[in-house]
């Protein structure tokens, strides 16, 4: 016996398709968002982190460079802060693997996470080295800056896993934020273990130099992403007396370089007006987080709003079909759907021309939203695009051209403005260039 498809026996089998994938895409929207709202704790809980550890490791240079006689008890107690932050931390990831995925690919997300937990295991033996004056100050300050690092790099995937434009953006922000507060926060730890030990290479300064201008790159990035209130407070903080007396402080540094004598008395100065800079930069980073949860809670407010609105009048059209009279297919032009030279065209079954307009009409406003933010996410997102192809070029230029990190850095930068070229432009020729650095 032949089986009647279901779209010839029953006419409107195809509206009520359209229906449910339509009230499907909105569902899964939401689920999204729902996602990025549960992000909250773990994302302050990162941040808390990451700023105990930048504490932890100013101090231990202090105490490695005054071999063990000084920033003793100021080091116990970051250890113990950083004690805390890390219980907080690995709290806020219980279950999380187990939730139910939302529409976003969270692979990389997690290997993260597992590589940022795998990392701190290292941190006890690290300490052991500081405590037994077995590292340098230099060794002390890479070490702590890998862990963070990888911590970092969560923060990073969550943003490149956003599927709102301003809930992108401020995640963009954010990590900006947070790596220009960690380049901050190496060089409060190298200008301490320099004054520490009482003098400035020319090294040393080359390497401050390099961290500040990381700094100045992160922070522009920050300020184009960042919305106006919090933006606000970045321009305080930027007129604010601590930073005054950094930069004041850089200057003395600087001035001093080629091996000669530092006054170790002002290392105290250093690490404390370099610290009130950084906790300043923690109170944004607080303020931008509590933003970004407000902001994917009012979204998730319209999305589920949305849906409703949907839901009902899809309900409308389905229920007034059998009385409006025989169902008929509603055809719209590219010409009528899109802008010109667009591809699209949609059709509908309903009972009549001016249901089935109403129909075309919602399938036709969803996609054109979902078209307008994918546009603007990838807007938004270029910066992390750029992030990453800088990174993997300064990564072969220290592979191949053995640099460190601020010489690949200078390496690119220098090249981009031979070539009056974007810094990533250069960065994405020599990746591309990867065969032949060897």
């Amino acid at each position: 016996m032949k089986t009647t498809p279901a779209t010839e026996s029953d006419p409107w089998e195809l509206v009520r398709t359209a229906s449910r994938f339509l009230i499907a895409s909105k569902r899964c929207e939401i689920d999204a968002l729902e996602t990025f709202l549960g992000m909250a704790p773990w994302v302050t809980s990162v941040s808390d982190l990451i700023h105990a550890l930048q504490r932890e490791r100013g101090a231990s240079n202090l105490y490695v460079g005054s071999r063990g006689s000084a920033f003793d008890e100021e080091r116990r107690e970051h250890i113990a802060a950083s004690g805390k932050a890390l219980g907080v931390f690995l709290e806020s990831l219980r279950g999380l693997e187990a939730e139910r995925p939302a529409s976003q690919d969270r692979t990389r997300l997690f290997s993260r996470i597992a590589h940022a937990v795998h990392g701190l295991g290292k941190l006890e033996d690290l300490r052991a080295s500081v405590v037994g004056l077995r590292i340098s100050p230099k060794g002390a300050v890479e070490a702590y800056s890998d862990l963070i690092r990888l911590l970092l790099e969560i923060i990073f995937e969550a943003a490149d896993a956003a599927v709102d434009p301003r809930i992108s953006r401020t995640l963009v922000a954010l990590f900006n934020l947070m790596e220009g507060k960690e380049f901050a926060g190496q060089e409060r730890a190298t200008g301490a273990g320099a004054f520490a030990v009482g003098s400035a290479d020319k090294a040393t300064c080359t390497r401050l130099i390099a961290l500040l201008e990381e700094q100045n790159r992160c922070f522009l990035y920050f300020g184009n992403f960042a919305e106006e209130p919090v933006r606000q407070l970045w321009r305080s903080l930027e007129n604010s007396f601590d930073t005054r007396e950094v930069e004041n402080l850089r200057r003395v540094f600087c001035a001093r370089e080629g091996g000669q004598a530092l006054d170790r008395t002002q290392s105290k100065a250093w690490f404390t007006h370099t610290t009130r800079r950084i906790d300043a930069i923690k109170e944004i980073e607080e303020s931008l987080i509590a933003h970004l949860e407000e902001l994917c809670r009012e979204k998730l407010t319209e999305a589920r709003s949305g849906l409703r609105e949907e839901a009902c009048a899809l309900d409308g059209f389905v229920q007034r079909g059998g009385e409006a009279g025989p169902p008929v297919v509603v055809f719209r032009t590219s010409a009528e759907m899109d802008p010109p030279g667009g591809q699209t065209a949609i059709s509908a079954v309903t009972s009549g021309p001016r249901l089935g307009r109403s129909l075309v009409d919602m399938l036709h406003s969803q996609s054109r939203r979902l078209q307008k933010t994918n546009e603007e996410l990838l807007a938004a997102k270029e910066a992390l695009e750029d992030r990453k192809v800088i990174e993997k070029a300064k990564g072969l230029l220290m592979k191949h051209r053995h640099l460190t990190e601020p010489q690949a850095h200078k390496f690119l930068r220098d090249l981009s403005m031979k070539q009056n070229r974007r810094l990533a432009e250069v960065a994405a020729a020599l990746v591309a260039m990867e065969s032949v650095l060897g």
